[in-house]
């Protein structure tokens, strides 16, 4: 892999005119940019402090926090954090992240995108897979999501005009602002009991379900409108399915796992759960910051490829790969327990709903292992305290069914 390194004087521009394999952009405190890819496939020409790059092959850049990026095209998964420069993006193939980045606009992630600590404004074009936003100080606007769309944190205004899952947001609401949501799928809202602000919430099958003192209810046709507090925010949810709308301070700030939605109530006919969801989600989020320590980390060593014999690189490789294909166990894992979950859900539903006018079933009986244990054991994981076979064990005796050999451990 060829390294080139360039000293800067003023901010950088990078222009990544076409990148075939995976991408990654990394801030840092040094000015300079160091570019890091296949030589024979890497292509970088510079006009004062503006880079345009092309590679054919996977394309890793160090470059100052200010830097502005505009790019084109990506064609598999990228990764920008700690950018506070413009950025501006055409087409990303795979799948998108950003993490402590500022302005950015987006016109195309294929797979899914995931942003967290946007220090400005986030406009996406279009999200072919899920989508996750976890806190934007400026304005969130998103115009197409193909799959769920997840959301805290929202700072100002925000809207998302056509999600064609689900939507789960858990946010307070600035005075003055105006909050949008349309999915075609349902809708759980939750907020904080101190929350000003006026509603207007529409459900395509006209079941919503409010656990909030709700002022100045009107209940129309097919929406309900009213106000929490003295008003002052402006918030407009559409569900083409159900609608949960919760007002609560309890286990505010924590994770999804945190919400206890319930059963909707006999309205619905169903129970509505979400914690399969919710287990899928957190594992991602702590499988993509392993992923993030793991690259800083090595992007931090300076080490002379030139110098490395053969055998040691040899070495090296194979460490990184035996670390990735542990991550992958134990995402798969962690999915498989997720998967489960889910049945569990669709169980529990499908009894409801084959027994109209009868007392539900009694829900199923809890999982031993619970999603709080889970994320105990991942973060050990992540901070290197046990290995992954050590986790695997873990679990398997959590729920009491480790072997011999997982006990003897």
């Amino acid at each position: 892999m060829e390294k080139r390194f360039f000293e800067v004087q003023e901010t950088p521009t990078l222009s990544i005119l076409d990148c075939r394999g995976d991408f990654s952009v990394n801030g840092w405190s040094k000015s300079a940019v160091r570019v890091r890819a296949e030589v024979e496939q890497l292509e970088i020409r510079q006009e004062g402090n503006t880079f345009m790059v092309t590679c054919g092959s996977d394309l890793r850049i160090d470059a100052p926090v200010d830097s502005c990026l505009q790019v084109r095209t990506l064609g598999g998964d990228a990764r920008f954090k700690c950018i506070q420069g413009e950025i501006s993006l055409d087409e990303v193939g795979g799948d998108l992240l950003l993490g402590q980045v500022g302005n950015a606009r987006i016109k195309q992630a294929g797979g899914d995108l995931s942003a967290r600590n946007v220090d400005g404004d986030l406009i996406v074009q279009k999200v072919v897979g899920d989508m996750s936003v976890r806190s934007v100080s400026g304005r969130l606007e998103v115009e197409y999501v193909g799959r769920d769309l997840g959301a805290r944190i929202l700072m100002g205004d925000a809207r998302a005009g056509d999600v064609q899952g689900d939507l789960r947001l858990q946010s307070a609401f600035s005075d003055g602002k105006e909050y949008s949501f349309k999915a075609r799928g349902d809708i759980v809202a939750r907020v904080p009991s101190s929350t000003n602000a006026d509603f207007t919430l529409r459900s395509g099958r006209n079941r919503i379900r409010i656990k909030a003192d709700l002022l100045d209810r009107k209940d129309g046709d097919d929406e309900i409108t009213g106000r929490l507090g003295d008003g002052g925010a402006t918030v407009l949810l559409d569900a083409g399915r159900d609608m949960i709308l919760a007002a609560s301070d309890s286990g505010w700030g924590q994770d999804w796992s945190g919400v206890q939605v319930g059963a909707i109530g006999a309205e619905f006919g169903a129970e509505f759960s979400t914690l399969a969801e919710d287990i899928a989600s957190q594992v991602g989020a702590h499988m993509a910051e392993m992923s993030l320590q793991l690259e800083d980390k090595l992007a931090n060593i300076e080490v002379d490829v030139g110098r490395l014999d053969e055998r040691a690189e040899r070495v090296a490789r194979r460490a990184q790969k035996q670390l990735e294909r542990a991550a992958t166990r134990l995402q798969r894992r962690a999915e498989r327990e997720a998967d489960k979950a889910r049945r569990h859900a669709a169980k529990g539903r499908w009894k409801t709903a084959s027994r109209p006018g009868r007392a539900a079933s009694p829900e199923p009986a809890a999982d031993p292992v619970t999603d709080k244990e889970r994320l105990t054991i991942l973060n050990m994981v992540a901070e290197a305290k046990i290995s992954v076979e050590e986790a695997e064990s873990l679990l398997d005796a959590l729920k009491g069914n480790a072997t011999p050999n997982s006990q003897s451990r």
